[in-house]
């Protein structure tokens, strides 16, 4: 751990506790159960156990609709909803049987390419895609069970490219195929997408009313004190990760959304 991060841990360890929990819906927005390889769902049942001590857990597309609507509720509510990218197999293994427990779902959004890629492929998506050694995607036998079973699965492109950067050739090859294939395999609509690093710099206005257009919901990964932005197309989620200390995340979750 590096100075800058040991700096913020014991800044959160100290307001944490000061924290007080505000009446708004949150979609969290996680990748994957831990950094190593292990898929122990009891990292992530600790979390969400002290998590529901301030907090009602509600399914994501109960959450996205009454965001999506601009409920009263989003007033009155103090819930948690939950999001994961990337499609890792800590998704299937540990992550959705510990939401189940607590009889939740959630969102994943997936790359398909990512679920059929040779070792070469993805060997280069961990290391220069995700950042994320010691993961491997979910099956489709996976995805489809999970799709099945209640859980919404969602558009995250092809190959988890950083949208601003491509011509426009290769964005709606990116989110058009990955779509279809997505609708193909599981046979449902697919309503939701979620682009890439999720920060406003990574997609563009164009890209995202384009997007808008085939897509019902678009999600970022940034901005979680607004409920929307780019105009009311974008629903914003805050990043998580299950292997966070609850004391810190109740921290950011603190803070007022409008």
């Amino acid at each position: 751990m590096n100075i800058r991060n040991i700096l913020r841990k014991s800044l959160l360890d100290v307001l944490s506790p000061l924290a007080v929990p505000k009446n708004g819906i949150h979609i969290l927005n996680g990748h994957f159960l831990s950094k190593n390889s292990a898929c122990d769902s009891s990292v992530f049942i600790k979390q969400l156990k002290l998590l529901r001590n301030n907090y009602e857990f509600i399914n994501v597309d109960t959450a996205t609709e009454l965001i999506y609507e601009n409920s009263e509720s989003l007033k009155t509510t103090r819930a948690l909803a939950f999001s994961f990218d990337d499609g890792f197999s800590d998704c299937y293994h540990a992550i959705a049987p510990a939401l189940d427990s607590y009889n939740v779902n959630a969102a994943f959004f997936i790359n398909p390419n990512f679920v059929d890629g040779s070792n070469e492929y993805y060997l280069d998506f961990i290391k220069n895609r995700v950042n994320t050694p010691n993961k491997i995607p979910m099956t489709w036998d996976q995805i489809k069970y999970l799709s099945n079973n209640g859980f919404v699965i969602g558009n995250h492109t092809l190959d988890h490219k950083r949208l601003s950067e491509l011509d426009d050739k290769e964005f709606f090859r990116q989110v058009e195929e990955s779509k279809f294939i997505l609708e193909e395999k599981l046979n449902k609509y697919c309503d939701y997408f979620a682009w890439p690093y999720g920060q406003q710099k990574d997609i563009t206005d164009f890209q995202v009313d384009e997007v808008s257009k085939i897509h019902k919901y678009i999600f970022s990964g940034c901005d979680y004190t607004k409920y929307k932005s780019r105009g009311g197309l974008v629903i914003n989620r805050r990043h998580f990760e299950p292997f966070w200390p609850s004391r810190h995340l109740n921290f950011f979750l603190s803070r007022e959304k409008n």
